[in-house]
């Protein structure tokens, strides 16, 4: 799991999501800063190669 410095103002909703999908093994970004904006929470499953963007 990665973070971001915007993750310090994030509430206890927004961590409990990603350390759901982190513990189950997911690679998981967290507030990542992506070309101009910024995503919520990055699931990315490496194995079956699926991605899921929440914003």
């Amino acid at each position: 799991m990665t973070t971001s410095y915007h993750d310090y103002k994030q509430d206890f909703y927004h961590a409990f999501r990603a350390g759901i999908f982190a513990g189950v093994g997911y690679n998981v970004q967290s507030n990542k800063e992506h070309g101009e904006g910024r995503s919520d929470i990055v699931i990315i499953n490496e194995y079956e190669g699926k991605v899921a963007v929440l914003r």
